[in-house]
């Protein structure tokens, strides 16, 4: 029977048996921070820590002393580095930490793609600019024009509407990101580690590259696309299709393409939220959509059910509501889709009323988040909560929005 060390020996790098017999602890560390260019983003590394059996709190103190030589977002007060303990393994342990800074970023979004990170105290006042080098007459999605919010963490503004200085009509975004941002991501693809998240803004932009799904294709890395108001992960492994496309994976939040009173017909006037999914067909690869229901909701469960080419609703697979109001919820293929939370956090009932349901097809394709049900959100870049009022029962024999909390 082998023994511990022996296990150990097999498994593990030169660097991780020179720790084990040296009294040390090897610990695979993933590490997120928000880097000089205001980008968020995250890297892995294999450290040689002092001692056995270490505590939390002594894994930080180490990882801070490791990480000391990377460069922050100039102005960013670093406050700690933050983690927690995944596997444990006797002397090996694998760890994820974050970067917690005592300030905050605000992140202006431009029409040309361009960004502006602007740093400041949390619970500070800040202004939103009517103006800047290249535009006037700024307005702000959601704001009114110079409207002054507070801040308590890193927030996203994007612009609604303004005026070019040089008097031309502002550029339609494209739908993929710019060239050289394409590069970028698969050159860091190339040179990531087995385990690695790599954190893209897609700012206005919603398709994937084909190439950018080739360089992960197989691999153990994980690519997550951060969008407007929500994200896709996807995973190098659940890329499978031989013929990849460029994939647009834009989603349209609380869209009525499915008839209402279908949808309170498995609802029964539980909160619901409708997708509209823009890509048309299946995707080639399995992809993580992570979006906000509302704080409110949390430890309840959210079913996602797709509406399909008969006119049913056939349940997919359900995902937990963190205390964020996140959720993630696994997609195969585009289509019209509603969210239907459970309305108490056992999840007792969330499938007793299948009328118009495929009992069949629910359990063939619950398999699309099998692995994923009931897993909290990555708590790195969070967007803050809606502040939605609990909304239910129904109106027209449609419930009500979680999103907006319209009918």
């Amino acid at each position: 029977v082998p023994t511990e060390d022996d296990i150990l020996s097999e498994a593990m790098t030169e660097l991780e048996v020179v720790a084990v017999y040296r009294g040390k602890t090897t610990v695979d560390a993933s590490y997120t921070y928000r880097r000089e260019d205001g980008r968020l983003v995250s890297g892995h590394r294999l450290m040689a820590m002092n001692g056995e059996n270490l505590t939390d709190a002594e894994l930080r103190r180490q990882a801070s002393d490791a990480f000391q030589e990377i460069k922050h977002l100039d102005g960013l007060s670093l406050s700690e580095w933050e983690g927690f303990t995944g596997i444990t393994f006797g002397r090996y342990r694998e760890a994820d930490f974050w970067a917690l800074y005592s300030n905050c970023v605000a992140i202006l979004k431009f029409p040309d793609g361009s960004c502006q990170y602007i740093v400041m105290d949390k619970g500070s006042p800040f202004t939103l600019p009517t103006e800047n080098e290249k535009y006037t007459d700024i307005l702000w999605e959601g704001f009114g024009k110079g409207e002054t919010v507070t801040l308590t963490g890193d927030r996203e503004f994007l612009v609604a509407d303004a005026t070019p200085r040089d008097g031309s009509t502002p550029a339609t975004p494209d739908k993929k990101p710019p060239e050289e941002e394409i590069n970028q991501v698969i050159e860091e693809i190339r040179h990531s580690d087995a385990g690695a998240t790599i954190h893209v803004d897609m700012r206005k932009a919603t398709v994937i590259p084909k190439e950018v799904l080739e360089a992960i294709q197989g691999k153990e890395i994980n690519i997550v696309l951060h969008m407007e108001g929500y994200s896709w992960s996807i995973g190098g492994t659940n890329v499978l299709a031989d013929n990849l496309k460029d994939t647009d994976l834009e989603v349209k939040i609380d869209t009525d393409a499915i008839p209402g009173s279908l949808v309170d017909s498995i609802a029964g006037g539980k909160p619901a939220t409708q997708l509209s999914l823009t890509h048309n067909g299946p995707f080639g690869f399995r992809a993580d959509l992570t979006l906000n229901l509302g704080s409110e909701y949390h430890g309840r469960t959210g079913n996602l059910y797709y509406y399909d080419s008969s006119g049913k609703l056939v349940f997919r697979n359900a995902g937990v509501i963190g205390t964020d109001g996140q959720i993630s919820l696994s997609f195969s293929h585009a289509s019209d889709y509603v969210v239907i939370i459970d309305a108490d956090p056992s999840g007792n009932g969330s499938q007793d009323n299948t009328q118009n349901n495929s009992q069949s097809g629910s359990q063939n394709n619950n398999q699309d988040n099998s692995q994923n049900n009931g897993k909290e959100t990555n708590p790195v870049e969070r967007n803050e909560s809606n502040g939605i009022p609990n909304s239910r029962g129904s109106k027209g024999g449609k419930p009500k929005s979680p999103k907006t909390g319209e009918y």
